[in-house]
């Protein structure tokens, strides 16, 4: 065996079968999957209790407590519609991106694209209803004291979480689109 064969030996690539290659590896199936699962898990948190409000009124002695679970169909944080149906709306299209990622060759590097985008308005979404503040305490007309108490439940945390990964997971594909796709390569141009 001579130094030639043994360099070509080491070069050959050994492909299982099924691998894919180019846009279609076992990292890009990975990624999509990954992808897969966060919007579909993003439609079901959509559709949970994102926060517990208790309002607590106090006259004289006595003392009315109210609790109430709204869900994220009934957030009006960032939508007059409610954030859930949108979050929910945007998991879908990160389920239909993701399959479109895989059947679609020359076109991936757009559905990876659309994926970011996806998970940035849901990560987006969940964060401002995070952040917003809908506890306005404070004294109240007539000698009645009212406070208001808004923890956010997991569902809240976890639709956010699945956005930042659903992101994360589409930047990759997207470098992986962009290494063996990009948007403006010629068809005379080796991959």
């Amino acid at each position: 065996m001579t130094a030639e064969d043994v360099q070509n030996s080491l070069s050959t690539e050994v492909r299982a079968p099924g691998a894919g290659h180019g846009w279609n590896t076992r990292t890009s199936d990975a990624l999509l999957v990954v992808c897969v699962l966060a919007g579909v898990g993003i439609v079901v948190l959509s559709f949970m209790t994102w926060m517990d409000i208790t309002f607590v009124e106090e006259l004289g002695e006595d003392i009315l407590t109210v609790v109430t679970h709204p869900t994220g169909t009934e957030s009006n944080g960032l939508t007059t519609f409610g954030d859930g149906y949108l979050t929910a709306a945007l998991g879908a299209l990160a389920v239909a991106l993701a399959i479109a990622y895989r059947l679609a060759g020359r076109w991936s590097f757009y559905c990876a694209g659309g994926l970011a985008v996806a998970g940035l308005i849901a990560a987006a979404i969940g964060l401002y209803n995070l952040a917003y503040n809908r506890a306005d305490s404070g004294g109240g007309a007539f000698g009645i004291s009212v406070q208001v108490e808004v923890s956010r439940a997991p569902a809240l945390w976890g639709l956010t979480a699945l956005g930042l990964l659903l992101t994360v997971a589409s930047f990759a594909l997207l470098s992986i689109a962009w290494r063996n796709v990009g948007p403006a390569r010629d068809e005379g141009e080796p991959e």
